[in-house]
């Protein structure tokens, strides 16, 4: 395993591979979705966190929006909602667990 990410103490990122080898070695996380839908690829337990904004676009029933994932989208607020602050609080209390 990397050494950066085997002493790492959270990973923060968005829903790709970084985020579920970091939790293949039980390394706290928090998944940043938007026109995905985090209920197809659910991350267990209270140090696997997922931020997720719902929306009259986001998927319910499907995997991706009706925007094709995203990628027509015409104003992307399923992230752009997302703040930093809300991030942070997110990763302060999985720290805080872990001191």
């Amino acid at each position: 395993m990397n050494t950066f990410l085997k002493n790492a103490a959270l990973l923060i990122g968005n829903d790709t591979g970084p985020i579920y080898i970091a939790r293949y070695y039980g390394i706290p996380t928090i998944a940043i979705f938007g026109p995905t839908n985090p209920d197809y690829c659910r991350h267990n337990g209270d140090e696997h966190i997922m931020i997720y904004k719902v929306l009259d676009c986001s998927p319910i029933d499907e995997q991706y929006c009706k925007f094709d994932a995203g990628r027509t989208c015409p104003h992307r607020n399923c992230l752009q909602t997302i703040t930093v602050d809300e991030v942070e609080q997110k990763a302060m209390s999985i720290l805080e667990k872990q001191s």
